[in-house]
């Protein structure tokens, strides 16, 4: 059985393409599931003692003694923490194999966790965040605008599992005192990169927004105030959104957990930059938004996906309005909600590193 199951593994690695070795940390994430941050290629022979117990549990209980049982038992065990162990008698609940397989991803996890750098630790933590992974499980559709070049699905692979991305290249075309690196790429505020991915997710959001008819304004609030200020502090305007309340004015920004200033959280606390940036939104907004009668609603997302609290309950009502309109469930227009977004953002940092990629090619070939 053994055998087997490492054969099976070692056929789905090779199929990945992406030359890992079995005992490396991309080949470790990509075995994890989507919410935990994987790629969903779940390892047969890691989890084939979760699947005999299973087994076992559900239609022979009063096998659970046999010394079969007993030796897959005593294997999940060395798979799992102190805690997690299980013992005769097997339960006999239902999804109990999901939750032993559960149980030995949690270990699993926290593995890649603590032996990764601080940076990998901020990743792993936002990758692993509620709907971060929505872009893995989108059905393409180019006239949806729901597709990615082979390309940009490489790169984001490649970037997921914390993969290097190229060889050493010396510095980014736009930035000689950067080097170029997945971080630097999607954060660098020359070429129009930045701007071309804020646009392209405010426009998705306007874009649901007037499907679920609530009459949304583009860039709203220029000039206004006492101060005549040139900022805008809505980049999306929706006169009625909740229960009467003040106009909610969307303010969509991308953040990254690698920055400097707030790395040291991020690789402990989930969202932390996120989280940042909402204060800092609504530190700069707040005052002017109070002025024209407005509500501040910043959008944050991090550059790999996790969503700061504000958008998860905005996206939430947005899904609840979606849904009133369209006559399908709340939890579908949640999926494409995230499921589009999720991609733009994935595909815009693939584009961006690729442009820069592409332009120092062409300096070092010149």
């Amino acid at each position: 059985m053994t055998a087997v199951t490492l054969q099976h593994d070692a056929l789905t690695l090779e199929c990945l393409a992406l030359n890992l070795s079995p005992q490396s940390s991309g080949w470790k994430q990509a075995c994890l599931s989507l919410s935990r941050g994987g790629l969903g290629l779940r390892s047969v022979a890691v989890h084939s003692t979760a699947a005999y117990l299973g087994s076992v549990s559900s239609s022979s209980p009063d096998l659970a003694s046999s010394h079969y049982v007993i030796d897959a038992l005593n294997l999940f065990n060395l798979q799992v923490s102190a805690e997690d162990t299980v013992s005769i008698p097997l339960p006999t609940k239902s999804h109990f194999q999901h939750d032993l397989s559960q149980r030995i991803e949690n270990c699993q996890f926290h593995a890649l966790y603590n032996s990764g750098s601080l940076a990998d630790r901020a990743r792993l933590l936002s990758i692993s965040s509620a709907h971060a992974s929505s872009w893995l499980q989108v059905v393409p559709s180019p006239r949806q605008g729901c597709d990615m070049a082979t390309s940009e699905m490489q790169w984001g692979i490649k970037w997921w599992l914390g993969l290097p991305l190229t060889p050493e290249l010396g510095v980014c075309a736009y930035c000689p005192d950067k080097a170029l690196d997945a971080h630097h790429a999607v954060t660098c505020k020359f070429g129009g990169d930045v701007v071309a991915r804020h646009n392209a997710l405010r426009n998705a959001i306007f874009d649901f927004c007037k499907r679920a008819l609530l009459n949304p304004k583009l860039e709203a609030g220029a000039g206004l105030g006492h101060e005549r200020r040139l900022t805008r502090p809505a980049d999306i305007l929706i006169p009625s959104w909740s229960n009467g309340d003040k106009p909610a004015a969307i303010d969509v920004s991308i953040t990254s957990p690698l920055k400097s200033n707030i790395l040291s959280e991020a690789g402990v606390v989930a969202g932390a930059a996120a989280r940042q940036t909402e204060e800092r939104k609504h530190t700069c907004n707040d005052t002017i938004c109070s002025e024209l009668g407005w509500k501040c609603v910043p959008l944050v997302v991090e550059t790999f996906g996790a969503w700061g609290r504000t958008a998860g309950q905005f996206f939430g009502e947005l899904a609840s309005r979606l849904a009133a309109q369209s006559h399908s469930s709340k939890t579908t227009m949640l999926n494409n909600i995230y499921g589009r977004l999720s991609l733009i953002l994935v595909r815009a940092n693939a584009r961006a590193f690729n442009a820069r990629l592409a332009t120092t090619m062409d300096l070092l070939e010149g």
